[in-house]
């Protein structure tokens, strides 16, 4: 069977965003009263995500490729 390059593609970035996410996550440590969230996807691997704190503040900005489990902030 042929897989729908479309479809497929769009799990592919949901799983790619909770990775990158995950990423965040682990290296801030303590994540209670912050919002974690994919702000963009770069189309290049990478995606941006910013953690916010509860009054929606940005307190870092993360480049995370999830492939390769690399970030910078």
């Amino acid at each position: 069977p042929v897989e729908e390059p479309e479809e497929n593609s769009e799990v592919q970035d949901d799983n790619d965003e909770e990775k990158a996410i995950s990423i965040v996550k682990k290296d801030i440590g303590n994540t209670e009263g912050l919002s974690i969230k994919v702000e963009n996807n770069n189309g290049n691997g990478s995606y941006v995500v910013c953690v916010r704190d509860e009054n929606s503040t940005a307190l870092a900005w993360y480049t995370v490729w999830p492939k390769s489990g690399k970030f910078t902030k």
